[in-house]
């Protein structure tokens, strides 16, 4: 099964809805999210305490030029891993802020986060290639308060240092990595999901999260995700009635469950959630009834076919 442009910091009637993942700010969609775990309050302190940090200074170097900036004695510096690595689909969005770039690598641990963009920990245990992006002086200090506020919520500047010798500004996830794939390196293979669409749009084996009923964040299945597309069907009847169509939406999708699941909603650790027309919908020709799988305490990994 399988079915935000997303960030780069380097780079949801039932009978219950599961936790709701946050809302990352995405810079061409988003009511974002982070897959479970991060608290707002942890997460607002976070950047607020980076945000003093990056009027206070950014990292100078001024002492080892990098090969980014080979002549530069006052050079600002920030690496990223992700989408706004040259190249990839928001580069073009900093390029003009930037004055050179050049491969690099720093300490850390990086995860898929199946929105579109990946997620670093800047920590020992591996590596993280990427970039060090050698900014223009005169606009160096807006470009990291502008991106800082641009990952607020999700990502918190940090001071990293390149293997090089380099110090450098990254943006490092606040939340949980607990589900999340680990990768060597962003590659953008996943970066088509994080999109915000019209929910009854989707197709059976589609993962998503975060539905306010009519809109839903598209999520690759093998990261944390809130629902799997399990039954999608359009009703044959031809008069509106809430009742109605409720019943036979119930009616097909506990009948649909037990058929991948094996048991019956009310016997399974699984549910099942219902997301049907609403009377303008439905008097504007939609007829679709969607049924999708949850897990009423936690996020999902993986698929019901896959585990």
């Amino acid at each position: 099964m399988s079915i935000p442009d997303p960030p780069d910091s380097a780079h949801a009637a039932a009978p219950a809805s599961p936790p709701d993942p946050e809302n990352p700010a995405h810079p061409e969609h988003r009511r974002w999210w982070t897959p479970a775990g991060v608290s707002a309050l942890a997460g607002v302190a976070a950047v607020a305490v980076a945000l003093v940090s990056v009027f206070v200074g950014l990292p100078r170097d001024s002492a080892a030029p990098d090969a980014a900036s080979p002549n530069a004695t006052d050079a600002v510096h920030v690496f990223v891993y992700g989408s706004s690595m040259p190249g990839e689909s928001r580069y073009a969005e900093i390029k003009e802020y930037v004055e050179s770039s050049t491969r690099a690598v720093v300490d850390g641990l990086l995860y898929d986060s199946g929105l579109g963009y990946p997620a670093a920990k800047f920590e020992p245990g591996g590596e993280v290639p990427g970039f060090l992006l050698t900014l223009e002086a005169s606009t160096a200090d807006a470009f990291v308060r502008e991106q800082t506020a641009l990952e607020s919520g999700l990502f918190v500047p940090v001071d990293v240092q390149t293997h090089s010798g380099v110090t450098a500004t990254a943006w490092e996830w606040i939340g949980a990595t607990d589900g999340m794939p680990r990768i060597d390196a962003w590659d953008g293979s996943t970066a088509a999901f994080g999109q915000s669409v019209f929910i009854r749009e989707l197709a059976v084996g589609d993962c998503f999260s975060n539905s306010d009923g009519r809109v839903a964040l598209t999520a690759w299945c093998e990261a944390p995700h809130g629902y799997e597309v399990l039954h999608v069907e359009s009703l044959p009847t031809a008069t509106y009635s809430a009742d109605a169509i409720e019943a036979a939406a119930t009616e097909r999708c506990d009948q649909a469950f037990e058929d991948s699941v094996g048991e019956s909603p009310a016997a399974a650790v699984l549910a099942v959630e219902r997301f049907v027309p609403s009377k303008d919908e439905w008097d504007s020709g939609d007829r679709v009834v969607l049924c999708a799988v949850f897990e009423p305490d936690s996020l999902m990994v993986g698929t019901l076919e896959r585990g």
